[in-house]
């Protein structure tokens, strides 16, 4: 019982324990850990790997958790930076485990063998131009576009149905570039930044308390401007890292897809969380619960798996910013969610039509904003109302308002 005690605190370490970000750290395990999980995905795309696999993906588990977990990322009123490179690294290392677990190589969708364009270099510099040209593929390609794992029934990625997809299909990297900067994270980084600042008008007149001490009404308002912010948030973030794998690491465009297809434009709980919202960690969910419990519970148990492992993956993210124990509402609201899902199901099988339209836009909306409530006030009480989802040296706002007199 000391050994799992022991093991939790070293993965799980106290807040007053955590380090902080430092050249000796970027150096001795940051720099390490991203190298590893390079060569991870290097093996992942050649065949007979398994062993090389077995090894690397659970030690990079352990070492990502321990690297998210124990390591104060940002400054301590920074909930948003800190939130998300928790789950970028705590993201990466269940993926690794997942990889190096993986009885099988990582194929694309058109190969019959892991990696076969490249299994004869004429030379040992262009076996390793393709290991490393391989890795940053498999790296980069966060749903898995174009690969085995990323496909699959019930899959749905979103459609780009902009001008970016006409540049994508005639090659024009450069402008597919400039109007993803333009049209797609310039605005996405504006709108975080006005609803950012909302939030924490809020948190300054009514206290650091704002959020609990507000009406039913009131936090249903925030709940839903939240929802924006988390959209445009991540879009934009999700928008600059495409930039950067397109620009830089000579990705392919179609393995970025829009992150969101407009998820405010539900009309039901399938449709929001299978089409519109993110499928990044779809893979992931499915291994760690979905599957498993699908042995014993059927499709049932693949719905419920699934939603389970979101809840508590999201539970972990905020052990990453301070959090202590498991965030209960936060696992509850997603694994409700298959609640909602079954019950959709229910009612097509009961009247013979799939919930739609005006009634079923209220649906999504009413089910997902009540059943949030516990989740909102937990993520509340770690300071999400004060969060700067934007660093304050480069929010426009910052130097905007006190020039027309306003100031927080």
């Amino acid at each position: 019982m000391d050994l799992i005690t022991n093991g939790v605190s070293w993965l799980m370490p106290p807040q007053h324990e955590r380090k902080s970000p430092s050249l000796h750290l970027v150096l001795s395990s940051v720099l390490p850990w991203f190298a590893l999980y390079g060569l991870l995905s290097a093996f992942c795309r050649r065949p007979n790997t398994r062993l090389q696999r077995m090894l690397l993906g659970p030690i990079l588990f352990f070492w990502g958790v321990r690297l998210s977990l124990g390591t104060k990322w940002c400054p301590p009123d920074d909930l948003g930076g800190n939130v998300v490179a928790t789950m970028v690294f705590i993201s990466l290392s269940f993926r690794a485990l997942v990889f190096g677990l993986s009885p099988q190589s990582q194929k694309k969708v058109d190969e019959k063998i892991p990696g076969e364009r490249h299994l004869h270099p004429p030379s040992i510099f262009h076996q390793f131009y393709w290991y490393i040209e391989d890795a940053l593929d498999l790296s980069c390609t966060i749903r898995g576009v174009n690969y085995n794992f990323g496909s699959g029934s019930g899959l749905k990625l979103p459609v780009d149905k902009s001008i970016r997809q006409k540049y994508a299909k005639d090659g024009r990297k450069w402008a597919w570039l400039m109007h993803t900067l333009v049209y797609r994270v310039l605005p996405k980084f504006i709108m975080t930044d006005i609803i950012n600042y909302l939030n924490l008008v809020i948190s300054h007149h009514g206290g650091p308390d704002a959020f609990q001490k507000a009406t039913l009404l009131q936090r249903l308002a925030i709940e839903s401007w939240t929802f924006f912010l988390i959209v445009f948030n991540l879009g934009y973030l999700y928008d600059l890292v495409s930039i950067l794998g397109v620009g830089i690491a000579c990705n392919d465009i179609s393995n970025w897809p829009p992150m969101f297809d407009q998820p405010w434009l539900s009309t039901s709980l399938h449709e929001f969380w299978a089409v519109r919202w993110h499928q990044f960690l779809r893979h992931v969910f499915l291994i760690t619960c979905g599957y498993p419990l699908q042995l014993f519970a059927g499709r049932i148990g693949l719905i419920i798996g699934a939603f389970l492992s979101s809840g508590v993956l999201h539970s972990i993210m905020l052990n990453g910013v301070g959090k202590t124990g498991p965030s209960y509402y936060t696992i509850l609201f997603f694994t409700v969610q298959s609640v909602g899902l079954f019950l959709e199901t229910l009612f097509r099988k009961t009247t013979g039509r799939r919930v739609g339209g005006v009634w079923g836009r209220i649906w999504t909306i009413v089910f997902i904003l009540s059943t949030g409530q516990g989740a909102a006030l937990e993520w509340a009480e770690m300071g999400a109302m004060n969060l700067r989802s934007i660093p304050p040296s480069i929010s426009p706002l910052q130097y905007l308002l006190p020039l027309i007199g306003f100031n927080i």
